[in-house]
């Protein structure tokens, strides 16, 4: 795993992260195209599993990016932790704000055509730069 990062002044800013080299490498050059200058770490193992844990998987992260553009509010992450469930550890996403159906992140996920939402508990806000959540 691989941290991205961009020079802002005379700082490093975290702004994502890539599985592979090659994705690290896509990501860089995105940076570099548009003037910036991006700098590559690969991570440790342990660093990389922590960053695993708390990282959006990319196809959801894309689609809220691209919903972000259209629909205002902050994207929240909720985790199903029902040990007795085959989905465990499973992720769903909720978009919240002024103009949306919650103004708040309730406790849990809500109910919907895909099933109870009382297994998934709020974990936190997602930051769509750099593909993590972030804790509440």
């Amino acid at each position: 795993m691989y941290k991205i990062e961009q020079k802002q002044g005379d700082k490093l800013v975290t702004v994502g992260y890539a599985q592979s080299a090659s994705e690290a490498d896509e990501r860089r050059e995105e940076i570099e195209f548009d003037g910036g200058k991006a700098v590559i770490t690969e991570l440790d193992y342990e660093a990389a599993d922590e960053v695993r844990r708390k990282l959006v998987e990319r196809e959801p992260l894309e689609q809220m990016r691209a919903r972000s553009k259209t629909q205002p509010g902050e994207w929240h992450s909720y985790q199903n932790v029902d040990l007795s469930s085959e989905a465990c550890g499973d992720r769903r996403y909720l978009v919240v704000g002024p103009q949306c159906s919650f103004k708040e992140p309730p406790k849990t996920y809500p109910d919907t055509q895909f099933g109870f939402g009382y297994r998934y508990f709020h974990e936190g806000k997602v930051d769509l730069k750099s593909g993590l959540v972030l804790p509440k």
